[in-house]
């Protein structure tokens, strides 16, 4: 009923756009009081509003017995006010500048005497004090948009200014670069909850959350940012809300053309390039240092703005109006050809691994008991004997012979794959623990990334302007190679991030009305369409590699053949990933509507937001050519330990896979939902001093369906698939909380002209069935087969050039036939999951400040704001085994007997979705900024907070630093709560604009000389973030191990060291010895948890039992970021209407180096004496950083 209800709704909006449609506030409020020279209010007198640049008059009115006016809905713009009454004088106030929602107030002293007498008053000085809004908001206004030093030139960077506001790290890369909504928490919400609006209309993707394309920093004119306590008609957030306004045109014509160059020659080089040493083909070419990483940038384009010029039809006169008030347009055409940088770094095997002797590696690697030195173990899986140490004594019968594999024993694909791998090409990092280098292979490259937008919007002013319409279309296409960064050359070139060039196009619609019907009431309309289509397409689909490969491949006429994945454990993948061939095509229509009227001191707004979301997508998922694991658990010996890398490759050279996955995708799927909020909001000038802003708003989102009944889930209660259509409802029998009541309360109370207090409490509500990701994959319309590994030592029942076999699989047409073919052996499988229940996440804001206006134009803000979050979604598994069983499961160590000690033994492991989670936020925010006023503006915030949850995020990619670290059963959540991994306790930031416009006191040739320079700092800096140290799960029921603490020695390294092609940041596990030999460090803070065993059979023994690390969630601390970047820039007039300017810019002009995150993972292995103990020695080590010292040059014209 309520589907059907919505979709009335809906169809009823896009009939009728003319009808009250709800605005997200593209429009500001002017209100103030008329008095005379006393003091005292002048009733009746006219107030009228003029836009100065379109010379229209939006709003004419008289003051009220008390002598105050209000104008709301004006669009952003700068105005001329002119007060006029009987018996006193004219005052105009020109320049007044009213920014997106902004609630400015403007007062006028009428003197007495004659009203055709004038005084003429400048704006500058009015609405920088809120004194009517309760909110936390910042604007980054057109001048900084356009000349503040931009990375990528995407204005969301300049979030970093605005307080309260914590990032991940900049990217730079990708089909939007630069930072986005998956790097953004506001006030410690979740990334992926803040809200980003174009003219009033979402441009985030309805199924990732993150931001589709904003349009060109030339086609926007300013954005506000919203914090905390803001009106009742913004929702669907629990973070932010970035209200962004596309220009308008003007009177006059104006535009430009501009073109933004980088080259790596102008470029710093990378910190760890600068490190690695030259290789010997480098040297030969006469190199004395490393090359630059290829950087070429050209964004280009032009603007156009002005009246439309439009014919005159039967009225005699000029075939061409000379009306220049009424249509405007504005139009914006960008292109983008970039080459991004790429140097992956592999571990690929040396010469000594492709022959398979690893009797070098091995040799005198193991210490008896008895203290004796001793070889390592090669087992054989083709003899049943013991290879390892029994009683005390080394064993050989069932290992290879010296430790050598006879090629004649390499499986043929093996052997048609060693010679397309590459040798290494660099020292790499020492790796004494398998007689090897890692990261000992890299591979500079640039990867191409094009991209053209256009952006046009039209403004018209009809029935004498009481109606203004809007209409704004932004359209782009982006082919983008940046995630083909290949970590090796050749046909098994592995994708860097899973996935295949990506091309996109789409394109946003955004129409507005406003139509006034009397000073007293303004109704307003726009509707939003968003579209986004994505492909993404391997370079060698349809080449059969796999059968060019010698490896054997399922019948899989669904999709085009692409190269099978290949993992052998501690070397870099081979083949396509995850992800490779999909298309994703997202549809978002907004109809919306609201109404404002003023009735006495009561500016009231009310109205509804309707949100209709359609996902189509094509996933192939996984590997549909198959994927192959080679963990090292066939040829590691039965007791004795060793070098893990030489027995996972030694695997792969017999072709002995461990486990293996094989997947069948489903169809295209179609998913729908609806979001429906209304909202009343109430801003009640109580007094001249007081204003309460009172709101409440109510949400509501819809259960997905899907298109053709193409869902289902797996009841987290029963097990049972549901299947829609089936024997389910489409939605799958899920139900969402209709009890969403949302209240909003603040108040801003003016202490004196110079000072305000205002505080705020609010709830927000965020969304269940948003931000899901792409690809959602149903069970039973969708196979994957996993093939369970058999246990150590015992070789699964196919290698890989013999393939997967080809069984019989489930009919897709019938979807519940994979619970019939599931088994222990082949469990079900399901990824998204929901409770069939479960209220709507929401977050409590509040902040209580004051605001100060300081001489010079200064505005100071010192502000505490908190949060609270509730019901906010975590991944929960529900079939796992009892927790008592892990050690059985351990000791057993065969996957089919952990899967059947499951509450569902047919199912795998599945994690619903359930609002369980929590958070809490404090801060202390400092602001201050001062209005572009006699050549100078500046905007500086400083947040000091703690953010604290038991989990930062829905999915581990929606985490500025990676994954959500919990390691406890559901029922000891809380024992996760720790800093949240957004969480920075220090972040400031300081944007300064100065201009050297004028000086008079100087002759009149050097004065020109040494005028219109403009010089344009911003720095950032932050203290780091958290990470979580993890350990390699022993507990097979873990989805996350950590270690526990055995003493209190710090983890830090203290002083960064270059080790290898890293720097040492965290102190290493091991110690190596100086006959190449390690051991456990005794000043390493931390032991690993269990279970452990050695030995096998009869003499296997458990020497660390199950345990739980004491090490908690998120405890270590990433390096800080420090950043200063700076542009400079001469404009050269060329008349009066045309100039030229010419600006450098510098993106970290100190060339400090800002660290990315180090190895938190540790290792662990048995030594001689049974004893686990962890031995990574890459853990603690930084191999990467943020970008060096970059430049880029500038020319625009204007007119």
């Amino acid at each position: 009923m309520m589907s059907r209800v919505l979709r009335l709704i809906y169809c009823g909006l896009v009939i009728c756009l003319a009808a009250p449609a709800f605005a997200q506030n593209l429009t500001g409020v002017l209100s103030g009081n008329v008095t005379d020279q006393n003091g005292a209010a002048v009733p009746g007198a006219t107030v009228s509003i003029t836009n100065a640049a379109t010379q229209a008059t939006v709003f004419t009115g008289t003051t009220d017995d008390n002598g105050a006016y209000l104008a709301p809905s004006l669009p952003v713009g700068t105005y001329n006010l002119t007060f006029e009454a009987a018996n006193f004088k004219k005052v105009e106030v020109s320049s007044v500048v009213l920014q997106v929602d902004q609630r400015s107030r403007v007062d006028a002293e009428l003197p007495a005497g004659e009203i055709t007498e004038t005084i003429t008053v400048s704006g500058e000085a009015f609405g920088q004090l809120e004194r009517d809004s309760s909110s936390q908001d910042e604007v980054i206004n057109t001048r900084q948009v356009q000349d503040l030093p931009l990375p990528s030139r995407n204005v969301l960077n300049l979030l970093t200014l605005v307080a309260g506001v914590s990032t991940g790290g900049l990217t730079g890369t990708g089909t939007n670069p630069g930072l986005n909504t998956r790097q953004i928490s506001i006030n410690g919400s979740r990334t992926l909850n803040t809200e980003v609006t174009v003219d009033g209309v979402s441009v985030l993707n309805g199924t990732t959350g993150e931001v589709t394309t904003l349009p060109s920093t030339e086609a926007l004119r300013e954005f506000k940012v919203l914090t905390s306590g803001y009106s009742a008609e913004y929702g669907r957030t629990s973070g932010g809300y970035i209200n962004a306004i596309v220009a308008s045109g003007t009177r006059d014509f104006h535009g430009g053309i501009y073109e933004y160059f980088r080259n790596e020659k102008l470029n710093a080089n990378n910190f760890f390039n600068n490190a690695r040493p030259l290789t010997a083909e480098q040297v030969s070419q006469g190199l004395t240092k490393q090359p630059r990483p290829i950087d070429r940038y050209n964004q280009f384009g032009f603007r156009l703005g002005g009246p439309v010029v439009l014919p005159r039809f039967g009225e005699g006169g000029p075939a061409l109006t000379q009306d220049r008030d009424r249509t405007f347009f504005f139009f914006v055409y960008e292109g983008l050809r970039r080459q991004l940088p790429g140097t992956p770094v592999s571990t690929v095997p040396d010469a000594r691994y492709r022959s398979g002797d690893f009797s070098p590696i091995l040799a005198n690697s193991v210490t008896l008991p008895n203290g004796t030195r001793t070889d390592g173990f090669l087992r054989d899986p083709r003899i049943n004997a013991p290879c390892g140490i029994v009683g005390g004594e080394a064993v050989r019968t069932g290992c290879f012979p010296g430790n050598r594999i006879p090629e004649s024993r390499f499986d043929p694909a093996a052997r048609r794959i060693i010679p397309l791998l590459p040798l290494p090409n660099t020292p790499g990092n020492a790796d004494t623990v398998n007689g090897r280098q890692t990261n000992n292979f890299v591979n500079p490259q640039s990867t191409p990334q094009d991209r053209n937008e256009i952006t046009t919007r039209i403004d018209h002013n009809a029935f004498g302007g009481n109606t203004r319409i809007f209409g704004r279309l932004t359209r782009y296409k982006i082919d983008d190679f940046s995630t083909n960064v290949v970590a090796i050359p050749g046909i098994l070139d592995p994708v860097a991030s899973g996935e295949s060039p990506t091309y996109i196009t789409g394109y946003q619609v955004a129409l507005g009305v406003t139509q006034t019907i009397s000073p007293s009431l303004i109704i307003e309309g726009t509707f939003g369409f968003l579209r986004a289509n994505q492909q993404r397409i391997p370079l060698n689909q349809g080449i059969d590699i796999t059968s060019m490969l010698g490896i054997g491949r399922p019948i899989n006429t669904q999709v085009a053949a692409v190269v099978p994945r290949i993992n052998i454990s501690n070397f870099r993948e081979l083949g396509v990933g995850a992800n490779a061939t999909s298309t994703e095509i997202t549809n978002t229509f907004q109809p919306q509507a609201s109404a404002s009227y003023v009735r006495g001191n009561n500016n009231l707004k009310f109205g509804f937001q309707l949100r209709k979301n359609q996902f189509n997508v094509f996933n192939a998922g996984g590997n549909y050519a198959g994927v192959y694991n080679f963990n090292g658990g066939i040829t590691a010996p039965t007791s004795g330990g060793g070098p893990g890398a030489v027995y996972s490759f030694a695997d792969f050279l017999l072709g002995q896979i461990s486990t293996a996955t094989y997947s069948i995708p489903q169809p295209l799927t179609g998913r729908r939902n609806y979001n429906l909020g209304f909202f009343v909001q109430d801003d009640w000038k109580v007094t001249p001093r007081l204003t309460l802003n009172l709101g409440l708003r109510y949400e509501y989102e819809t259960p997905i369906s899907v298109v053709n009944d193409i869902n289902a889930r797996i009841d987290d209660r029963t097990g049972q698939l549901l299947v829609a259509g089936v024997n389910s409802s489409s939605t799958l029998d899920l139900k969402t909380d209709r009890n969403n009541f949302a209240p909003r309360v603040g108040l801003a109370y003016s202490l004196n002209d110079q000072t305000v207090l205002r505080a705020a409490f609010g709830i927000f509500y965020s969304q269940i069935f948003s931000n899901l990701g792409g690809n959602v994959t149903f069970p039973g319309f969708s196979v994957i087969r996993n093939y369970q590994g058999r246990g150590t030592g015992l070789a699964q029942l196919f290698t890989l050039s013999e393939g997967i076999p080809v069984d019989i699989m489930p009919n897709l047409a019938d979807p519940l036939a994979v619970t019939r073919s599931a088994s222990v052996n082949s469990p079900l499988s399901a990824s998204a999951q929901f409770a069939e229940t479960d209220p709507l996440p929401y977050t409590m804001l509040w902040n209580v400040g004051v605001q100060r206006q300081l001489p010079g134009d200064i505005v100071v803000d010192a502000s505490y704001v908190g949060s609270r979050g509730l019901h906010l979604p975590l991944n929960l598994p529900v079939n796992q085994p009892s927790f008592e069983s892990a050690l059985e499961i351990a000791d057993r160590n065969q996957g089919a007997f952990t899967q059947g000690l499951r509450p569902y033994p047919t199912v795998a492991g599945f994690s619903p979705t359930f609002n369980a989670g929590t958070s809490e936020y404090h801060s202390l925010q400092l602001k201050g900024s001062r209005q572009f006023t006699r050549s100078l503006s500046f905007l500086t915030s400083y947040t000091f907070s703690k953010s604290i949850d038991d989990g930062s995020g829905l999915f581990g990619s929606s985490q500025p630093n990676g994954v959500d670290a919990g390691q406890f059963p559901n029922l000891f959540r809380f024992l996760d709560r720790a800093p949240s991994a957004f969480d920075r306790t220090h972040i400031y930031s300081l944007a300064v604009q100065y201009t050297t416009e004028r000086y008079d006191f100087l002759p009149n040739l050097l004065g020109r000389a040494l005028g219109g320079f403009q010089f344009n700092p911003l720095i950032t800096a932050r203290t780091g973030l958290p990470d979580t140290i993890t350990q390699n799960n022993a507990n097979p029921l873990a989805t996350q191990q950590r270690p526990t603490v055995v003493n209190s020695n710090s983890i830090y390294a203290g002083t960064l060291t270059p080790e290898g092609t890293g720097i040492r940041y965290l102190i290493s596990p091991i110690i190596v010895n100086t006959n190449g030999t390690t051991t456990a460090n005794p000043d390493f803070p931390y032991a690993p948890v269990g279970p452990f065993f050695t030995g096998t059979g009869a003499s296997r023994r458990l020497v660390l039992p199950v345990g739980i690390g004491t090490l908690g969630r998120n405890t270590v601390r990433l390096p800080g970021e420090f950043n200063f970047d700076l542009s400079v820039s001469r404009r050269i007039a060329l008349g009066e209407r045309l100039a030229v300017q010419l600006r450098g810019e510098a993106f970290n002009i100190l060339n400090h180096t800002n660290f990315n995150a180090p190895n938190t993972g540790l290792g662990t292995a048995i030594d001689s004496a049974g004893n686990p103990y962890f031995n990574s020695p890459n853990f603690g080590l930084i191999t990467g950083a943020q970008a060096a010292r970059t430049f880029q040059l500038v020319v625009r014209f204007d007119f």
